[in-house]
């Protein structure tokens, strides 16, 4: 009763502040703040969620280590490439028959490109894609990769990519394709020019192969793809030029040649030239233009000590890819047995797997399938004793990429080639692979994981054993193709009985710290397909209309339809009760009334959307046309925000649902949603809606004129977006709204095409309703005039610049920015050009309402051309501050723009580069991220290197913090050793920075200098190194400086806080993780006010879940003390709950013994108003 007392008390003494609404924080674009102190950070969380399952960068090197020096210079010398490097969107298109050495000419295109892009610095962006058979990948994973690869070469992006991302956080939602289309048009626009290099386009799954040619017609880029020939696709991508690749004389000249030098016998022979040219020309006509086949019969070479062994054994070598592959496991057939087996076991992962596996997965996973117990022990030897074997075994049928340690086949013919031949060995393979999997799920009881929350908690539970991660992601696709034979299927029913928790993450599009949904076997079931639904019916209590529990409460139904599993649908909506009934009456099944009651088509998931919902907005057709034959179907239904069946399939643009629902009687068209959308807007924003925008048209009833809550009409949607067919459809039918309407913000549909750019869209607008008002503004007072000087479109500007009545050019929007500082922000010289010739600008320095001019705007965003022309002009004040005390070439040097730097630094007006902004950081501080225009800067003359700002930092700091390795060696070298351990006003040094940043890279540079300080100096608040890393971001720099020699890991700050106490308060679970491997730390030693790590972390702001799972961590460690209070009596029970952390608490309360508490308590606070849903209330 006395804890109930206290709790109470603890409730209603609570702070509320942080359940009040946060504010939204936006900055313009000239704050200084949040660059140079959480750069790095945030261009580093961006990363780590981009396309983590792809690295093509790393494919890419790869393949470049398998080139022989020469080979393709003739293509890169060619006509037919440098015209196509020279122009502008340009796209050239390889193909060739399989094996012909298409991946070889790409990498090859791309080094060259990439070479370009370093001499470039900064106009020229290259992006490599390889598509390949063992990883499937969608078009939006495809979209990430690129968006990451340019983040990686061009870190300033990361103000352009991270607005969508975080909007996204907030909403809870991921970005669509349409919106990542949208950003990589954008960035694009920041270049002078963009490559794209693609191979393997018909590796691709078909879906995808569509969606990518789609994708690419709306970027601007060149374009330079490899594929075989695909009759379907060749005329979809616009502009192509086709040439065929094959296999060149020149280049298998120069590898059979690098081949003979290796054979020390053989080696002479290499420079005899009629030999070689003989040699090459039988190798050249047994392969038939293919490289590989040619590659293969090379590999030869330096196994045979004669001319006579080598004829005997290239003669011996098949003309056909698969006869040619049979002699491969033939060869391997006559090895000893357990080499036999360990081959075959290695060939059936790599043929019958769904993706390639990792040296250590493969090795556990052929122990696993029966090949050849191989052990546990995962360690170098054992690796490379593997790897050995692997390269011995094989003839050159498996190659392990270097860069990504995955273990592949040759090449993606041999898996068809293969399969039917390992038949004989494997009769059921799939049946096999299933078992592994299923075992591996059950020994780490992912089966029926209760201890879990968020994807992130999956992904670290999935990464922590050999083959799990496999298992998790493929068990089912193994069992779909396997449950034909009855004792697999028995299996796999045995399997699926044991998921009685099975964690899943049903979100669309899947992201770390999303919420995670527990299935029963009848959701696995109906989630993966499963075809065993009436065995499990006839052994298992099952009701059709259970919800998962979790974030989506989905039923049966919803998953089997969302999923395009048509057949479990059909089954699912055609039970009978008696099959359920007689369940029950065997024993199988418990009573209620499940058992009576049909499925519920209508029923609503936690966000209100149906069935019929899940299937639509996955594009699954026959499920949406199995689905509205259901008796009852409310096809009208609205979710949460309001969206219907025919707003979801609007939105994504699917034609053919469309008209399926369109057909249904009583069908809503202008039904509308939340936020006053109908169907036709969605339609009209859609990258692909010009088929719906049609349908929707053709319907009885249609509103043309209709506005939502914000006064946006379907006219402004898509004129905003640039649909130009759309636009021209709408302005043909009936009642369409004047183009001159202004929506709630006051901009106009004109207004939008202007600022689109899209120069077709803008003149039928004018042609059909004119312009009504010249100088018309919008709510921040921008006229039509100063929306086509952001958008970049000469002819708008041009045109509208001689309209009768425009108003005087210097007349400045509401944030005092006139129309040259909006030119200069598009960034279109020749609009800067033309406003100039004007004469009518006043003064060039004119400054809006942040102090900014148009050099400074011109700067910001990197605008070269238009930074030259500025300068040009007489009187321009080049060292002009804004009201941050920031200058043209802080933002510059701040943002990465290389070549604007190098523009203002060659301009003799720039007086003194160590002009500092108000928060005393000086250009070079600003650079820091940037080490191109770092050492730029550092070659003008009176740069000064240990300047500090108004925190006493350098620039040293500064990249210690956020930069690279190289601008820290860079700075080093000019400001000399002695800077290296100079300190902040904190007392705080470039290595403390580095580590709390957690820039791994930097701290294990700067401890491996014998200059550095003593790893345990601590700084004015007595944190050392160790204790400011795990306080801020820095669980990189952790297993580091822990490896120090001497470093003290219990070490405390003027608090009494050690480094795990600062890692608890500050909700950094990874940190809390790596310190709680050091053998002996004391997880319940007080800080001097009585406080534990536990009840730091209990009363730590919850930020995305991270105190909870701290507490969770904790909680773990055997030993660990609950029910301590510190010096004024507090738990961390009540730690948690002042702060509002709910789920900590629960937690806590559990490990106390306490089971009644959680709901009382969650109705305590309930009734204090800091709990609104108290819906797991008994």
């Amino acid at each position: 009763m006395a804890l109930m007392v206290d709790v109470l008390h603890s409730l209603v003494v609570a702070q509320l502040m942080y359940f009040q609404a946060e504010s939204s924080g936006e900055q313009h674009f000239g704050t200084t703040a949040g660059f140079n102190t959480r750069g790095g950070r945030r261009e580093q969380r961006l990363l780590n969620r981009l396309a983590h399952r792809v690295n093509f960068r790393a494919i890419q090197l790869d393949v470049r280590k398998k080139w022989t020096p020469g080979t393709g210079a003739w293509f890169l010398q060619s006509r037919l490439y440098k015209e196509w490097k020279g122009s502008r969107s340009g796209v050239l298109w390889g193909t060739g028959i399989p094996g012909a050495g298409k991946t070889l000419l790409a990498s090859n295109v791309a080094n060259d490109l990439l070479q370009l892009e370093e001499e470039a610095k900064g106009r020229v962006a290259v992006i490599v894609i390889y598509c390949r058979y063992t990883e499937s990948l969608s078009v939006k994973e495809i979209l990430e990769a690129t968006l990451k690869q340019y983040l990686e070469r061009h870190p300033f992006l990361v103000d352009l990519i991270e607005p969508l991302y975080a909007r996204h956080d907030r909403e809870k939602t991921t970005p669509t394709e349409e919106e990542l289309v949208d950003l990589l048009r954008f960035i694009e626009s920041q270049f002078e020019r963009c490559y794209y290099v693609i191979d393997g386009v018909d590796e691709a799954n078909v879906t995808t192969q569509f969606d990518l040619i789609d994708t690419l017609n709306q970027l601007q880029g060149n374009f330079f793809l490899c594929s075989r020939p695909l009759d379907s696709l060749s005329s979809e991508l616009v502009g192509s030029v086709f040439f065929e690749v094959s296999a060149q004389m020149q280049d298998l000249e120069l590898l059979v040649c690098e081949k003979l030098k290796r054979n020390s016998v053989l080696s002479h022979l290499a420079k005899d030239h009629e030999f070689l040219q003989r040699l090459v020309k039988q190798i050249a006509e047994k392969a038939g233009g293919m490289f590989l086949h040619a590659a293969l019969q090379a590999n030869l070479i330096p196994e045979c000590v004669t001319l006579q062994s080598l004829q005997e054994r290239l003669d011996q070598f098949p003309t056909e890819l698969e006869d040619m592959y049979r002699a491969a496991l033939e060869r391997i057939e006559r090895q000893p047995p357990q080499a036999v087996t360990l081959a075959k076991h290695v060939l059936l992962w790599l043929v019958y797997g769904e993706e390639a596996l990792s040296m250590s997965d493969l090795r556990h996973a052929v122990s696993a399938s029966g090949g050849i117990s191989l052990g546990e022990e995962t360690g170098p030897l054992e690796m490379e004793s593997f790897k050995s074997a692997l390269s011995s075994l094989f003839c050159g049928l498996v190659v392990v990429d270097t860069a990504t340690n995955l273990v592949r086949l040759v090449h993606f013919t041999a898996k068809d080639a293969l399969a039917p031949l390992l038949i004989r060995h494997f009769p059921n393979p799939h049946y096999t692979l299933f078992k592994v999997a299923a075992d591996r799920l059950i020994a780490h009881n992912v089966t029926n994981e209760a201890d879990l929350a968020t994807q992130q908690d999956l992904d670290r539970l999935l990464a922590g054993s050999p083959v799990l991660r496999y298992s998790y992601d493929h068990w089912a696709s193994h069992a779909r193709q396997c449950t034909s034979a009855p004792e697999a299927s028995e299996s796999v029913l045995r399997f699926i009985e044991q998921c009685t928790h099975y964690p899943c993450n049903l979100d669309p599009d899947p992201d770390y710290d999303d919420k995670l949904d527990f299935l029963l076997p009848i959701h696995v079931v109906a989630r993966f397909g499963i075809p065993i639904l009436d065995k499990l019916i006839a052994t298992t209590s099952v009701d059709r209309n259970q919800a998962t529990a979790g974030e989506f409460g989905a039923t049966p139904v919803m998953l089997a339809a969302g999923y395009g599993h048509l057949d479990i649908l059909k089954q699912l909506l055609a039970v009978k009760r008696r099959k359920l009934v007689g369940a029950f009456i065997r024993g199988h099944s418990s009573p209620g009334v499940h058992l009576f009651k049909g499925v519920d088509i209508n029923a609503k998931d936690c966000g209100g959307r149906t069935a019929l919902m899940y299937a639509v907005e996955s594009g699954q057709v026959e499920v949406v046309r199995e689905l509205l034959k259901a008796k009852g179907l409310q096809v009208n239904q609205a979710d949460s925000d309001g969206m219907t069946a025919l707003m979801y399939a609007s939105q994504e643009a699917y034609s053919e649902i469309v008209q399926l629902l369109l057909a249904v009687g009583g069908i809503q068209v202008n039904q509308v949603d939340s936020d006053g959308m109908t169907a036709l807007m969605y339609a009209s924003k859609a990258r692909r809606g010009d088929a719906v925008v049609t349908l929707l048209l053709r319907t009885e009833g249609i509103k043309t004129n209709q506005a939502d809550h914000y006064g946006r009409t379907v006219l402004m949607f898509a004129s905003e977006g640039g649909r130009e067919p759309v636009v021209e459809m709408l302005l043909r039918a009936k009642d369409v709204p004047d183009s001159n309407q202004a929506d709630e913000t006051g901009c106009t549909a004109v207004m939008m095409a202007a600022m689109a750019g899209s120069e077709i869209i803008f003149h039928l607008l004018v042609g059909r309703d004119g312009i009504q008002d010249i100088n018309q503004s919008d709510n921040e007072g921008r006229t039509l005039l100063m929306h086509a000087a952001r958008g970049g479109n000469e002819v708008i500007f041009q045109m509208l610049l001689q309209c009768e009545g425009v108003h005087d050019v210097n007349k400045a929007d509401n944030r005092g920015q006139t129309v040259l500082m909006h030119a200069s922000v598009g960034g279109n010289e020749a609009i800067v050009q033309l406003l100039l010739q004007t004469k009518g600008i006043h003064d060039i320095n004119q400054v809006d309402s942040d102090g900014k001019t148009s050099l400074i705007h011109a700067a910001f965003h990197g605008n070269e051309d238009v930074t030259t022309r500025l300068l040009r002009i007489e009187g321009i004040h080049p060292n002009h501050a804004d009201n941050d005390g920031m200058t043209a070439l802080m933002y510059t040097a701040l943002r990465g723009k290389e070549g604007v730097a190098k523009v203002l630094l060659r301009f003799d007006g720039i007086h003194d580069p160590n002009l500092a902004s108000n928060d005393g950081k000086t250009a070079l501080m600003h650079s820091t991220t940037w080490h191109a225009v770092l050492a730029f800067l550092l070659q003008v003359e009176g740069i000064n290197v240990t300047q500090v700002d108004n925190e006493g930092m350098t620039a040293l700091m500064h990249a210690a913090a956020h930069g690279s390795e190289a601008s820290v060696r860079t700075l080093l070298q000019a400001g000399g050793m002695d800077s290296l351990n100079l300190t902040d006003n904190d007392g705080r040094t470039a290595l403390m920075h580095a580590s709390h940043w957690g820039n791994e890279d930097v701290v294990r540079f700067l401890l491996q200098l014998e200059e550095i300080h003593h790893i345990n100096k601590a700084d004015h608040y007595g944190q050392t190194a160790l204790i400011f890393a795990a306080e801020g971001s820095g669980a990189e720099a952790i297993p580091l400086l822990l490896r120090v020699e001497g470093v003290e890991v219990n070490a405390t700050d003027n608090d009494g806080r050690n480094a795990l106490m600062a890692a608890a308060g500050s909700g950094n679970e990874d940190a809390i993780r790596l310190l709680l491997q050091v053998e002996g730390i004391p997880v319940n030693q007080r800080d001097n006010d009585g406080c534990t790590a536990l009840m730091l972390a209990a009363g730590s702001m919850e930020l995305d879940g991270e105190s909870t799972a701290v507490v969770r961590r904790l909680l773990r460690v055997p030993g660990i003390q609950v029910d301590l209070v510190d010096n004024e009596g507090s738990q961390a029970l009540m730690y948690a709950l002042n702060e509002g952390n709910l789920d900590a608490a629960e937690l806590i309360l559990k490990a106390l013994r306490i089971p009644l508490l959680p709901t009382a308590l969650r109705l305590l606070i309930s009734a204090y108003g800091l709990v609104a849903d108290d819906s797991d209330s008994d």
